[in-house]
């Protein structure tokens, strides 16, 4: 970020996030980062109606049946990122291929460059799941779904990061704040350079509440945590959990709302 971090009196969200990975328990950002273990998480909260469904589960890349999975699904590993393959049609995909990306990812351990040291230990498995149903509404904003990041600090949800316009292969994507009460579109938030995006209005999700319920109680008990949601014609679907978002080196929010999100972690002692 360009500038050396405060250990002794931590002050921005940056800051904090990198105070925690350093100085706290982390074990549980480890259990639930694991893409297949938090699955038992957000059911066991009551939410297991939100849960792609789960094709297979393997600890290495020649377990893999792949006559056995249907026509589509999502395909990755449970310990890193950017590691999926959306496979719309099986029959069409290069198998050779996607077998040769997953025992490459597989050999990788996320968390050493990154500095996130609760991801190097997650087990090395691969998971694969349902495809995200496609919207009637998706046409508006984008082939890919709109992605709902809930920000919650001490239980408590702050504020949304919506992305859109989304494009997996070039990792491009329209990123913005809003505010949950009142639904507010807050370019404010948003760091100079992110500023002059093609943005859209993003109309208040009906059941908003609902996703907040969801967000707040996924969220209980940890000083912060990002709850990734999508809300496909209505319905609630979990993406994941992110407790290091950007690895703690935030570039897209304001230095204010940096300080804001700062002053509400509760550091424990």
């Amino acid at each position: 970020m360009g500038r050396k971090l405060d250990w002794r009196h931590p002050r921005t969200f940056n800051e904090k996030i990198q105070w925690l990975e350093a100085f706290s328990d982390t074990s549980l950002w480890t259990k639930y980062a694991d893409k297949h273990e938090v699955r038992k998480y957000v059911e066991a909260c009551g939410y297991q109606d939100t849960l792609l469904q789960e094709y297979g589960l393997w600890d290495s890349v020649d377990d893999i049946d792949f006559d056995a999975l249907p026509d589509s699904f999502a395909i990755k590993c449970t310990h890193d990122y950017a590691s999926t393959v959306l496979v719309e049609d099986k029959s069409k995909i290069d198998k050779e291929s996607l077998v040769k990306h997953l025992r490459w990812r597989m050999k990788l351990t996320h968390g050493y460059e990154t500095v996130e040291p609760h991801y190097t230990k997650i087990p090395h498995r691969i998971i694969a799941v349902e495809l995200l149903p496609h919207s009637s509404k998706d046409g508006e904003i984008g082939a890919a779904p709109i992605d709902y990041k809930i920000l919650c600090i001490e239980g408590k949800a702050y504020l949304m990061l919506i992305c859109y316009n989304r494009n997996i292969q070039q990792n491009k994507h329209v990123c913005e704040y809003y505010s949950l009460d009142p639904w507010e579109q807050r370019l404010d938030y948003l760091s100079e350079k992110y500023r002059h995006q093609d943005f859209r209005p993003i109309p208040r999700p009906e059941n908003l509440n609902q996703m907040i319920e969801m967000a707040e109680t996924l969220s209980k008990g940890f000083h912060q945590v990002r709850v990734d949601l999508y809300n496909i014609d209505g319905k609630i679907y979990f993406g994941e959990l992110t407790f290091t978002w950007s690895c703690g080196r935030i570039d897209n929010q304001s230095e204010e709302l940096q300080k804001s999100l700062g002053e509400k972690i509760l550091l424990p002692n």
